[in-house]
């Protein structure tokens, strides 16, 4: 399957047994996808060592995983859900990242909890610099 034929711009990346997902980006004629440095650090890779890659069709709502905590402050707000809905699928992904990128259970409920008070709060608009500084009250436990 071509993926530019299909249009797909969301894949899962699969190297060495791990998989994540990830955007295929296109410069020119050529396409690529990004990779962060403690990835490639994981991979354990020499210079010039060819390497198997198998990418996938990501079929997922927003192309990445919606972490567990997150997924149920917005079931137990309507109001936030729907705002969380009407935003674009990046800005999406964006606000998943945050959650997801905390390691611990009580952080990643800490900012879900964020999330939802500031969508609700802005009445879905999103400025990040605002949520960030919501995210650092619920960390003081302000709120």
């Amino acid at each position: 399957m071509s993926f530019s034929s299909a249009n797909v711009e969301r894949v899962i990346c699969k190297v060495k047994s791990v998989e994540w997902q990830c955007s295929i980006m296109k410069e020119h004629e050529h396409f690529y996808i990004m990779l962060n440095q403690s990835r490639i650090k994981g991979f354990n890779l020499s210079l010039n060592e060819p390497v198997e890659v198998t990418l996938t069709q990501d079929t997922s709502k927003y192309g990445i995983s919606v972490p567990e905590c997150l997924e149920k402050c917005l079931n137990d707000n309507v109001q936030a859900r729907t705002y969380f809905e009407a935003l674009s699928v990046g800005k999406i992904r964006s606000l998943i990242h945050i959650v997801a990128k905390v390691k611990s259970e009580d952080g990643q409920l800490s900012k879900a909890r964020a999330i939802v008070h500031h969508l609700i709060e802005d009445e879905g608009s999103l400025d990040f610099k605002r949520l960030n500084s919501i995210i650092k009250a619920y960390n003081q436990n302000k709120f």
